[in-house]
């Protein structure tokens, strides 16, 4: 029946509804809508998440009138335009982020990088045609695509002066490959990906040392 249909759903089952309309079809349906992202139960109440200011608020509501559905349509029809409209404005903002470091970058290909950073923007907040519930402060995506662009100009530049890259060139490498090995880093550096960067690195040492103990033998 529907109640043991409902209890034999897995956390990642695509839908999650209270057991009282289980059969509602057109309620799930809708559920399947606006709950794509994360959702989780808190009794018998569907909890969203939405980043947009006065989400909170919103939420509250929704999930006080969940049994009330004219109320909890409009009110979650409501959150969905409020998000939707969030992460229009947080595109443009990551736009005008771009056109700006655009015009301040000229190393090779850094026109291809910016237009790339664009369309990745858009992606990462609108997927097959939803928004998705992301913010610039939570996910930082915005901020690395800007970090990538502009150590790359960096580096066509000749500043090194990130941590990273003064790591790097600590390094006293002789072993055949390794300019190619330093390239590799660099872009694990541009890319924001600490913990790589620091894996090659430490690979590249040890191809040094056993470059020079195969020298000596």
């Amino acid at each position: 029946n529907a109640k043991n249909a409902v209890k034999s759903q897995s956390p990642t089952s695509s839908i999650i509804t209270p057991t009282t309309i289980s059969s509602d079809r057109f309620v799930q349906s809708r559920l399947a809508t606006y709950c794509s992202v994360t959702r989780k139960q808190v009794g018998p109440r569907v909890v969203l998440a939405y980043s947009y200011d006065g989400c909170k608020d919103d939420l509250e509501v929704l999930t006080k009138c969940f049994l009330e559905p004219i109320v909890w349509y409009k009110t979650l029809g409501e959150c969905g335009q409020k998000q939707k409209n969030y992460n229009r404005r947080a595109i443009r903002e990551a736009f005008d982020a771009i056109t700006e470091l655009g015009t301040r970058v000229g190393y090779p290909n850094c026109v291809t990088d910016l237009l790339a950073a664009q369309s990745k923007v858009k992606r990462r907040f609108k997927r097959n045609g939803i928004y998705h519930a992301l913010t610039l402060e939570t996910s930082h995506f915005v901020s690395d695509l800007l970090f990538e662009i502009t150590e790359k100009q960096c580096i066509f530049v000749g500043d090194r002066c990130h941590p990273r890259l003064l790591d790097l060139d600590s390094l006293r490498l002789t072993y055949p490959g390794w300019k190619d090995d330093a390239l590799v880093s660099e872009e694990l550096h541009c890319k924001s990906n600490r913990a790589k960067f620091y894996q090659q690195l430490n690979d590249m040492v040890d191809k040094e040392r056993d470059f020079l103990a195969g020298r000596k033998d």
